[in-house]
C-alpha cells in the first residue's frame, strides 16, 4: 500500500481522497483509494496490482542464468542503447580473466593457493568479516531485489513460467471484475517499470477474450472505424498527427462501446518502462521483434494491419433479420486504447533514469512519449529519477528557462485526465438503453 498512498497523494489532496475496502482485488491486505467526484473529475477508485508476493525464493543463480543469456548475444542482436553496457561488460570481464592469468604467471600456482589462504585467514577477522556481510547485503539489495523480478519475469526457463503465470492470473482476475462489476465507465492502467511490462501483457491477454464480444444492435453504424483505418501504415510525426490518432482511437472506443462491446480500458500509461528494451528483452534481437510484431504476437500502436485485415466479420440475429458487425483483430487493442509513456532522458545510461525510455521507435509511432523532468537536480540528473515519476517536487528556481520538459507529475496527471467527467457524461448519455437493461441482467 505504500506505493498505492504516494500515487493517490500525487493526484489528490488529504481532504479529496478517502481509502475504503477493496472487494475487488480479493486480497485481505489492499485498499482502494477513492478520489471525490467534481463538476468535472467523476468519483474515481484507485486500485493496486500486487504482485511481489507472487516471486518468492529469488536466488543470484537465476539472475546471473539471464544476464549469461544476454550476454551471449551478439552486439547486433542487443538495443542500441544496451551496447555501451554490453561492451563495457564484455571489457570488465576480459580484463578480470587478463588480471587473473598475469597473477597466476607472476606468482606460479603455488603461489596464488598461498594468497588465497591468506584471504580466508583474514577473513576470520572480525572487521573483514562484517566488511564482507556488509557487501554480501549490498548484492543482495541491489542484484537480487533490483534485477531479481526482472530476471523472473523475461526469463522463460521452467522454473519463472509458473511465476509469470501466477502474476499474469492475479492481473486478469482484477481486470474481468473491474469490467464485470457494473460500476465503472472507464479504466486506466498505469504501470511503472515492471510494472508497465505487466499491464502491456494484461492489456494484451484480456483483449483476447472480448474482443470479439458485441451486443445485438438493430441497425450497425461504424463511421469511426472507416475513419480510423485511414491511420493504418501512416507516419505519426508531427504533434498534430498524434493528436488526429489519438483522437480518432478515441472515438473508436466510444463507437464500440456504444456497440456493446464490453472493453473498458481506454488508455495504458507507462513510466519509467523497460519496454524502451523490447529487442532485447521480449525477443532474440531487433529482426525477431519485428518478426513477432508482423506475426501479431506482440500488438503494437498504430496496429500493424492493412485496412481489410483490421477487423473480422461477426453475424447475429436480431428480430428475425441477420445482422453483421465488423470486430477488432486480435492483435488490435491499441487501437482503441491510447498509450502514453513517460521517461526522464537519461545520458550514457546513468544520469537520469536509465530503466526508461521512448517506446514509439520500437512498438509504434502511436505511443505518445513525453520526456519529463523533476526537482532537485539530484534526483532529475541521476538514477534516483526512476522512483520520482509521482512525486511532487518543491519549486526549482534553479531550472534553466530552456528547459521545455513538463513535470513528471502534472505530465502524469494529463495522461490520466482524471477530468474527463464531461466527454465521458456525454458518451454515457449516448449508450443505448438496451445496453444498461443487459448489464442488470448480468449478461
Amino acid at each position: 500500500m505504500a506505493t498505492l498512498r504516494r500515487f493517490t497523494a500525487a493526484l489528490a489532496g488529504p481532504g479529496e481522497m478517502w481509502s475504503k475496502p477493496d472487494r475487488v482485488s480479493r486480497s485481505y491486505e489492499l485498499r482502494r483509494h477513492q478520489l471525490r467526484g467534481t463538476h468535472d473529475r467523476p468519483s474515481t477508485d484507485i486500485f493496486e496490482l500486487y504482485w511481489a508476493d507472487k516471486v518468492p525464493g529469488t536466488k543470484l543463480k537465476q539472475i546471473t542464468a539471464w544476464l549469461r543469456s544476454l550476454m551471449l548475444r551478439r552486439p547486433a542482436d542487443v538495443s542500441r542503447r544496451l551496447r555501451p553496457v554490453f561492451y563495457l561488460s564484455y571489457g570488465v570481464l576480459l580484463t578480470l580473466v587478463i588480471a587473473s592469468v598475469l597473477l597466476a604467471v607472476a606468482v606460479g600456482v603455488d603461489g596464488v593457493s598461498r594468497l588465497f589462504s591468506g584471504v580466508a585467514g583474514l577473513a576470520k577477522i572480525g572487521w573483514v568479516s562484517f566488511l564482507l556481510s556488509v557487501a554480501g547485503a549490498a548484492v543482495n539489495t541491489v542484484i537480487i531485489s533490483t534485477l531479481g523480478d526482472a530476471a523472473r519475469y523475461f526469463d522463460d526457463v521452467p522454473d519463472n513460467i509458473a511465476v509469470r503465470q501466477s502474476i499474469r492470473d492475479s492481473g486478469m482476475s482484477l481486470l474481468r471484475r473491474l469490467h464485470t462489476e457494473g460500476k465503472y465507465d472507464r479504466i486506466v492502467v498505469v504501470g511503472h517499470s515492471l510494472g508497465s511490462v505487466i499491464g502491456y501483457d494484461l492489456i494484451c491477454r484480456y483483449w483476447l477474450e472480448v474482443h470479439r464480444s458485441h451486443g445485438r444492435p438493430p441497425i450497425v453504424q461504424q463511421a469511426a472505424r472507416q475513419e480510423f483505418t485511414g491511420w493504418l501504415g501512416k507516419s505519426i510525426d508531427t504533434q498534430a498527427d498524434s493528436n488526429g490518432y489519438r483522437e480518432a482511437q478515441r472515438d473508436l472506443w466510444r463507437e464500440y462501446r456504444r456497440l456493446g462491446q464490453p472493453w473498458l480500458i481506454t488508455d495504458l500509461i507507462t513510466l519509467g518502462s523497460p519496454l524502451t528494451f523490447a529487442d532485447t528483452l521480449l525477443a532474440r534481437s531487433p529482426d525477431d521483434l519485428q518478426t513477432r510484431v508482423a506475426q501479431f504476437e506482440l500488438p503494437v500502436c498504430p496496429p500493424r494491419y492493412d485496412a481489410g485485415e483490421l477487423t473480422v466479420n461477426e453475424k447475429y440475429l436480431v428480430d428475425g433479420h441477420m445482422r453483421s458487425i465488423k470486430m477488432l483483430n486480435h492483435g488490435a487493442p491499441f487501437a482503441v486504447v491510447r498509450w502514453t509513456n513517460l521517461h526522464f532522458p537519461a545520458r550514457w545510461l546513468l544520469f537520469g533514469d536509465p530503466i526508461g525510455g521512448p517506446l514509439a521507435p520500437v512498438l509504434g509511432c502511436g505511443i505518445k512519449d513525453v520526456p519529463v523532468t523533476t526537482s532537485p537536480w539530484i534526483r532529475r540528473r541521476t538514477p534516483l529519477a526512476h522512483t520520482a515519476y509521482w512525486r511532487r517536487p518543491p519549486d526549482d528556481k534553479s531550472r534553466s528557462a530552456d528547459d521545455k520538459k513538463p513535470e513528471a507529475t502534472r505530465a502524469l496527471l494529463d495522461a490520466i485526465e482524471l477530468d474527463s467527467g464531461r466527454w465521458l457524461d456525454k458518451h454515457m448519455a449516448q449508450m443505448p438503453w438496451q445496453y444498461f437493461i443487459a448489464e442488470e441482467a448480468g449478461v
